[in-house]
């Protein structure tokens, strides 16, 4: 501890005896006795009768502190420092050597030359003759020093002979060695002056609390464990106090030891035996809380007697239960009348199961006659055998046993047991379960034509097995069966994103037109032209056009990547002008614009389409290219731009609707014609432009059309045909088509030709609108009708402009290809968009949002 100066008093001071108090200086000379402030100057001075022998401050306010004084005389003094008359205490009969106070102020106890320690009452009960002279309390020799503990007023200690000296109340003295005086006592510590050295000693307690033990003074008992005793000292005092039903004491020693199994016997008293109004207890709570004392303490049988006694003989089983002594117990249970010995037995399963000994445990529970825990055992033991036997004894009216039976019995991999419980129960929701569960698809799809309700529950989870064996197209059937068309959308956009980031660009097309085709089955018939609907359709045409893009996109990457491709020039070169008119300036996930460029410019070059060329090897400077091909590209550029800068004119496509020629050959505002904004429909195959253009009809019903062109309607790609009203029909290019006989002049034919040359092309693209006069001129294996996907009794209408190139039509995917082509296509691969093995030529003119 460190200690610095805060006043200073720059004065010569004579004095025998000196003090501090918190705001002066006590000098004792002789008889005077002299208050000085910090500032050195002198407040107050006291003569008193003889001379003074010890001063000792014993606090109070700030500037108004207490002091007592012992003289010579014997005479003792109280003293405040902001009172100039000193109050007498006591007149000792000797000399006095040492003072102290009690804490509580009402003890005095003076050390004289004589060495006796006398103690005086200051409360008024000691007087005897003048009112100075005290009778002692109690007087003890070989002192010379004292002190009272300042947090017990009933205990001091005094020195002298090199022994220290405790005296609590009216106890005997307790002694040890001691080297030094007394000069304070604080709990269980006593502070000591040895020559120079101050000294701090811990004295033991215990004597003290056993003393006040004995006498059954709890409370002074609890003061003085609070000093300082050890922890058997704490249970000492809290078991006894429990003996004598002092809970408080007993669960405050209880808590200092931190026994929580005392406590909670504590508060379990407490809740069961507190009295109401501070009465006494009653025989039977006496015996009752004696019962429990006992038992806490070891002496079970007794304690048992006397609880049976009261009448208390649960609790009496209750404590050989908590014991496990179950004979005991039993006795007991037998022995009273109203106990159910099977809640003991349920008790002896429950401790069977702390133990570890589940197979007694099963037993127990199975003799009280408790089967949903026995069930459960045997199922943790996996011992089916067990098992069955509890299923054959339950009735039907356990349904709650059998339940849990069946289950184990699927848990356990045994389908028969289950099942026959399960057929016991009649609950055949519940097998199913069992069979989804255990992965048991052949029995659970084979119960459901019996059980069609229970469809859903069976298939939604057999789709999402399949998922997981790869069985994508069984899975998204199954999704159907559950009712669940959300669900097998959603698996067919993740396996369509799937195959795009794995660069199976042929697959992507297939799933994107699946998912087309799924998503407009979403819309509701009659709510195409609302706002719903519209995101539908949109929806549908945007997914179609994707689906479009990766069927000509994995012709490019096929021919980067791999080193032989099995498609034409023209094909490949068809498939990258396809590609970048349709793209324009917009970008498709994992479609390389760099792969494409790269490819048209090479088959241009290759197929004399040197201006085209051109153009690509320009538009790839402008991209970032791989740098092994920058080589190459910067000498392929060269020799490109030594060659002519035209294309060869059979090259340039014709649009058939405005019969313009030689039309650039890439278009970036979309696959169309660059001057009348017709869509080129190009056939997938070869990625040619098929000689089609679109046409409407003036305002009329699809049947009204049918009966302008004939009696009889071929559903598909053609008119139907009547045999009495000069129209012929036959099979053509995988399709119905309907002829018109040769009565028909060649001039009339040309009127649809003519029709289309007398439209002017405006700035945006409007199919030309038919009349009848120019409708019924129109050969019918020229026309094909398709109905207006997601929209009823809404048509398309086509008109081939070159009769003699044969044409088929795809009814799944609405394509049209070149006959010859598709039929070479289909020799070795399977029909674009769909793989399908064979193309559909039927169509259905029923109102409907698809086609069947």
């Amino acid at each position: 501890m460190l200690y610095g100066a805060v006043h200073k008093i720059n004065k010569i001071l004579d004095c025998n005896l000196l003090v501090v108090t918190s705001m002066h200086v006590t000098l004792c000379l002789e008889r005077k006795l002299q208050l000085y402030n910090c500032t050195g100057e002198k407040e107050h001075e006291w003569v008193l009768e003889s001379v003074i022998r010890y001063i000792k401050v014993v606090g109070g306010p700030v500037g108004r502190e207490g002091l007592i004084v012992g003289l010579k005389s014997g005479l003792v003094l109280k003293i405040f420092l902001n009172n100039p008359f000193p109050i007498p205490l006591v007149r000792h009969k000797a000399s006095v050597r040492c003072l102290d106070l009690s804490m509580d102020r009402s003890k005095l106890s003076v050390v004289d030359e004589l060495a006796n320690c006398v103690v005086y009452d200051l409360s008024g009960h000691g007087l005897a003759g003048q009112a100075l002279d005290r009778v002692p309390l109690w007087s003890e020799p070989n002192a010379n020093s004292v002190a009272w503990n300042i947090e017990m007023p009933d205990m001091l200690c005094f020195s002298g002979n090199s022994t220290l000296a405790i005296k609590t109340a009216d106890f005997p003295i307790h002694q040890q060695k001691l080297q030094g005086f007394v000069v304070g006592f604080k709990g269980s510590k006593v502070f000591c002056l040895h020559y120079q050295y101050m000294q701090t000693i811990d004295v033991p307690q215990s004597q003290s609390m056993q003393r006040y033990v004995e006498i059954k003074e709890f409370d002074k008992a609890y003061k003085v464990a609070c000093l300082g005793v050890t922890e058997s000292d704490w249970r000492l005092l809290a078991t006894s106090a429990l003996a004598e039903r002092k809970l408080s004491i007993a669960r405050k020693g209880f808590i200092r030891v931190r026994d929580m199994r005392c406590i909670e016997l504590l508060n379990r008293l407490e809740m069961s035996h507190k009295p109401a109004s501070h009465m006494p207890l009653s025989a039977s709570q006496q015996a009752h809380l004696q019962g429990e004392i006992l038992a806490f303490q070891g002496q079970y049988q007794q304690a048992a007697r006397v609880l049976a006694q009261a009448g208390e003989v649960q609790k009496a089983i209750d404590i050989f239960s908590d014991l496990r002594k179950w004979e005991e117990a039993a006795e007991f249970a037998k022995n009273a009348e109203g106990i159910d010995v099977r809640d003991l037995m349920k008790r002896q399963a429950q401790w069977s199961v702390e133990m570890n000994d589940l197979p007694g445990a099963a037993k127990m529970w199975l003799a009280a006659g408790c089967y949903p825990e026995a069930i459960k055992l045997f199922l943790e033991l996996r011992d089916s055998n067990s098992l069955q036997k509890v299923a054959n004894e339950l009735t039907n009216a356990n349904t709650e046993a059998l339940q849990l039976c069946a289950d184990a019995f699927a848990s356990l991999d045994a389908h028969d047991m289950a099942r026959q419980v399960y057929l016991k129960l009649g609950d055949m929701k519940s097998l199913l379960e069992v069979y989804v569960r255990m992965q048991c698809w052949d029995e659970a799809l084979g119960l459901l034509p019996e059980h069609p309700e229970h469809a859903r529950e069976v298939y939604l989870p057999y789709a999402k097995w399949l998922l997981m064996e790869d069985r994508f197209q069984d899975a998204q059937e199954a999704f159907k069966q559950a009712g669940e068309p959300g669900y097998s959308l959603k698996m067919l956009e993740v396996m369509a994103h799937n195959a795009v980031v794995e660069r199976r660009f042929k697959d992507a097309s297939c799933y994107f037109w699946q998912v087309a085709n799924e998503t407009l089955k979403t819309l509701i018939p009659g709510t195409a032209n609302t706002f719903e609907g519209e995101t539908i359709v949109h929806r549908y045409e945007t997914l179609r056009e994707r689906a479009l893009m990766y069927f000509a996109y994995d012709k490019i990457y096929h021919y980067i990547e791999d080193p032989f491709t099995a498609d034409r020039s023209d094909v490949i070169f068809g498939a990258a002008r396809f590609i970048l008119s349709s793209l324009g300036t917009n970008q498709m996930f994992n479609v390389s614009r760099v792969y494409t460029l790269i490819t048209l410019a090479k088959q241009a070059n290759a197929l004399g389409a040197f201006k085209l060329a051109r153009f690509a090897y320009d538009q790839l400077h402008l991209l970032k290219v791989p740098r092994k091909w920058q080589d190459d590209l910067e000498l392929d550029t060269l020799k490109a731009r030594a060659k002519p800068h035209v294309d060869d004119d059979d090259l340039l496509p014709t649009c058939f609707n405005c019969s313009t020629e030689k039309l650039p050959l890439i278009n970036t505002e979309g696959d169309k014609c660059s001057v009348c904004g017709h869509p080129f429909i190009r056939d997938l195959t070869t990625f040619d432009i098929l000689p089609l253009v679109e046409f409407e009809i003036q305002p009329m019903s699809h049947q009204q059309f049918l009966q302008k062109l004939g009696s009889h309607h071929a559903t598909g790609a053609s008119m139907t045909q009547s045999s009495q009203d000069g129209w012929s029909s036959h099979q053509h290019g995988g399709a119905d088509v309907m002829r018109m006989d040769d009565h028909i002049s060649r001039s009339s034919v040309d009127k649809f030709a003519d029709l289309l040359m007398s439209v002017s092309p405006g700035d945006t693209f409007a199919p030309v609108i038919v009349p009848e006069e120019v409708l019924v001129t129109m050969k019918r294996d020229e026309v094909f009708a398709l109905p207006v996907l997601g929209i009823p009794n809404r048509w398309r209408y086509f008109k081939n402009m070159l009769p003699k190139t044969p044409i088929s039509f795809d009814a799944n995917t609405q394509l049209f290809f070149h006959e010859e082509d598709l039929e070479f296509f289909m020799l070795r691969d399977r029909c674009p968009l769909s793989r399908a093995p064979h193309i559909s030529t039927k169509l259905t003119n029923k109102t409907q949002t698809t086609p069947s």
